[in-house]
Order: C-alpha cells, then sequence, then structure tokens
C-alpha cells in the first residue's frame, strides 16, 4: 500500500512561486519584442524611450534631434509586480513622458504583446515547471 499526501503549505508556498516567477518571465518577450519594433522601426533618437521599456537595457542612441544620450530613470521604467493572495499582476512598460504619443501613433507596446503572445506563454509555462520540478 501507498501514501500518498501534499502538504497545503508546501503547494500554496510552491503556487505563489510559480506565479511570480511565470509573470515576470512572461515580461521579457513582451519588452524585447516592443523594443524591437522601436529599433526596426527606427523610432530611436536619444534612446530613453527602448532603453526604459519593462527593464533597463543599453541600446545606443541615433541622435536624430540632437539632443545625445538621455538614460532612462528608475521613473521612466514601470516594472510593478502585485499580489493578492490568488492573483499576481505585473504591470510593464515606459513613462517617459512622449511615450503615450508614441503609443498613440505606432501603438509599439500593443503590438509588442500581441507579437510576443506565444513566446510569453513559452516563458511563463517553463518557469512553472522549473518551480515544481524541484
Amino acid at each position: 500500500m501507498a501514501k500518498i499526501f501534499l502538504d497545503r503549505n508546501k503547494v500554496n508556498s510552491m503556487l505563489k512561486e510559480a506565479r511570480v516567477n511565470a509573470v515576470e518571465a512572461a515580461m521579457y518577450p513582451f519588452a524585447d519584442e516592443a523594443k524591437r519594433l522601436v529599433r526596426d522601426e527606427d523610432h530611436v533618437d536619444t534612446s530613453r524611450y527602448i532603453n526604459s521599456i519593462g527593464y533597463r537595457t543599453d541600446f545606443p542612441e541615433t541622435n536624430k534631434s540632437g539632443k545625445g544620450r538621455i538614460l532612462p530613470s528608475d521613473d521612466d521604467i514601470i516594472h510593478d509586480l502585485t499580489e493578492t493572495q490568488d492573483k499576481t499582476i505585473l504591470e510593464s512598460g515606459t513613462a517617459v513622458p512622449y511615450s503615450i504619443y508614441n503609443e498613440g501613433r505606432y501603438n509599439i507596446l500593443a503590438r509588442g504583446l500581441d507579437n510576443a503572445e506565444a513566446e510569453m506563454h513559452a516563458a511563463g509555462i517553463a518557469e512553472v515547471n522549473k518551480v515544481f520540478s524541484k
């Protein structure tokens, strides 16, 4: 006879870890795709916008406006994780002052989200599998 049981506290802890890891991992394909769109469509000038989407990166500026390089501040990067008992929500994007105009005109973040959906799911699932295969 086999005795099988689950420790509810351990399972709950693993579920929480899996949720956090999954949403964090899913952010990277989205941010990377949005950054790719910015770069490929030549929306880079000071590099502040591209380097502030989701997480800090180091793409070079093109200096089309003559303003030179402007590094994003911590406030420019939107990466806010919120947890409740049954939800983990990650808000990710950019808060540079002109980002609303870029989004309104080019839909960069929206297209990045759409284009990266499959990779986001795959990244999230991979993290869940890592947690539960420990």
